[in-house]
């Protein structure tokens, strides 16, 4: 094969490369990879399928006929990937958009402090999916944190993701004004496009994201909002490594008794996705980059509105946010063990996982060096 095709090939796939997590989602970015090698192969070197094709009785075609074809196909396949992605994303915007309209902003579902005008807003949104073993025990110390805030004016909205168990139930009965329901699953993404329109309808100063199984310490949430506002963070991280003293390096060990649930998997995960976000620049300080407890400003919230990651947005909002010269930050939590369940990404899901976020980052990475677009 030529060089000019071989240039030709390799232009297209960096290009199609950086379109995950942009046009493509980056869910099968690995079966998108998988293929290329393939086309390259047939391209480069076809010798290397023939006894494949002398196993199958078929007659390999020239590498022209062939590399146009597969092209062809392939592009067709990319093309219907685009936009099963596009429609993803208005059903996903639909249905938060519905779910948020279902939340009062006018003092119904308010903590006492909420009625005064001379202190910030703060909404706390709580992604729910089949947590009716944890719930009922995160409602009742979010009430206490509410109900004793006296610097931050505290709402707090409990997202019901589609759950198929108990969890809607408790919420209609343990706190009937402070959540709203999707009447589909659209993942966490979904629920802070819900956390999103709500925190812009109601004029909030800030929204903490907290999960619902009871490993985020929401103690600790008004201590994370005046780290916040003290260091004008547009984001603050509440993470399980980050140094109690900034003089000393962050150690990530999964020793440290504030890091239930962090296998060694986890954290060599951890530590790839570090790696990646250092190729944006005032990222890769970031040591718990997956946390999914943190405190969004309103800038971040203006910023993230149309560019929110299609799935496991924490480590892809980092990098997004830090493109747009938002502040980054981070602060010490001591999380806590799950009350009830287990974590959604073992054994194979945590790999897709990794390939899914690996993806979208170097994709984000490319269209910035190449495109220049958002």
């Amino acid at each position: 094969m030529s060089i000019p095709a071989i240039i030709v090939l390799s232009i297209f796939f960096v290009f199609m490369f950086s379109q995950f997590g942009q046009r493509v989602q980056a869910r099968n970015a690995g079966l998108w990879i998988l293929m290329a090698a393939f086309i390259f192969i047939a391209a480069l070197i076809p010798h290397l399928l023939r006894p494949i094709a002398d196993i199958l009785g078929i007659t390999l075609v020239s590498n022209f006929v062939l590399a146009t074809l597969v092209l062809f196909l392939f592009l067709q396949v990319f093309d219907l990937s685009a936009e099963l992605t596009a429609n993803n994303r208005k059903f996903r915007q639909l249905v938060s958009r519905l779910a948020a309209e279902g939340f009062s902003v006018t003092g119904e579902n308010t903590s006492p402090s909420s009625n005064s005008g001379s202190v910030p807003r703060v909404l706390i949104v709580f992604p729910c999916f089949n947590e009716e073993g944890s719930v009922s025990g995160v409602i009742e110390r979010i009430r206490s944190v509410a109900a004793t805030s006296s610097r931050f004016s505290v709402d707090y909205c409990f997202v019901d993701d589609g759950s198929i168990d108990g969890t809607l139930t408790l919420l209609q009965e343990k706190c009937p004004q402070n959540f709203v329901s999707h009447s589909a699953n659209i993942g966490v993404s979904g629920v802070l496009l819900t956390g999103f329109q709500i925190m812009r309808r109601g004029g909030y100063s800030y929204m903490v994201q907290c999960d619902s199984d009871g490993q985020h310490p929401v103690e600790e949430i008004p201590k994370l909002l005046e780290f916040a506002e003290k260091r004008g963070c547009d984001l603050l991280v509440g993470s399980r490594f980050a140094p109690v003293d900034a003089s000393h390096a962050a150690q990530i060990s999964i020793d440290d008794k504030s890091n239930h649930g962090t296998t060694q998997m986890r954290i060599f995960g951890i530590g790839v996705i570090r790696f990646l976000l250092a190729f944006f620049r005032g990222a890769g300080h970031v040591t718990d980059p997956t946390s999914g407890f943190r405190v969004y400003s309103r800038k971040a919230c203006q910023l993230l509105w149309s560019r929110v990651p299609d799935e496991y947005p924490e480590p892809e909002s980092i990098a997004v946010l830090t493109l747009f010269g938002a502040k980054i930050g981070e602060v010490r939590v001591q999380m806590q063990s799950r009350t009830a369940g287990v974590s959604s990404l073992q054994g194979l899901k945590s790999i897709r996982y990794m390939v899914k976020v690996s993806s979208a980052l170097l994709g984000l990475r490319l269209r910035r060096w190449l495109l220049r677009v958002n």
